[in-house]
């Protein structure tokens, strides 16, 4: 049976406990994580994954961290599949630090948000470089240059820098 209190006074039930504690991935040491189906998968850099009831997909990273993707579209701008996606058990997902979001692949698109008509080249080290004009975007781009032109959310144009 449960225990009842019928008094209405304050009350605290302590326990004395050693917590373990979990360390995050160090580089030096590649994790196994354990998937939903009960293997074991090595986190190397570069692997995908996600957690069985926590939807956001992540890349691992040399440094052993997680970094998640904010869209669609900037997932598959790194050639990724949602084949490549591992999915591991949630308690296994949270072992890894969290990093910074992931940003477009340098190279895949060219970028801008819905309030600014500027269209930015994205670069390594997550920075942007303004095109000038269509003449310059056709010169560098092709003519179909306007086909790779992708609107990034507002909120994620912080996690940019822009260069001259």
């Amino acid at each position: 049976t449960l225990a009842t209190d019928l008094s209405n006074a304050a009350f605290s039930i302590t326990q004395n406990v050693a917590l373990p504690t979990s360390q995050p991935a160090a580089p030096s040491s590649p994790v196994c994580m354990r998937t939903q189906s009960g293997s074991l998968v090595e986190m190397a850099t570069g692997v995908v994954l996600r957690g069985v009831a926590l939807p956001d997909v992540y890349r691992v990273n040399a440094d052993g961290t997680r970094h998640v993707f904010p869209n669609e579209t900037t997932f598959f701008s790194w050639g990724y599949s949602f084949n490549n996606v591992v999915v591991v058990n949630d308690d296994q997902l949270r072992l890894l630090s969290l990093g910074a979001r992931v940003t477009m692949k340098p190279g895949s698109y060219l970028v801008k948000i819905q309030s600014d008509p500027k269209v930015y080249e994205v670069g390594e080290g997550a920075t942007l470089t303004h095109v000038q004009d269509e003449a310059t975007a056709a010169a560098r781009f092709g003519a179909g240059w306007a086909t790779m032109v992708r609107d990034i959310p507002v909120v994620f144009f912080g996690d940019y820098r822009v260069v001259d």
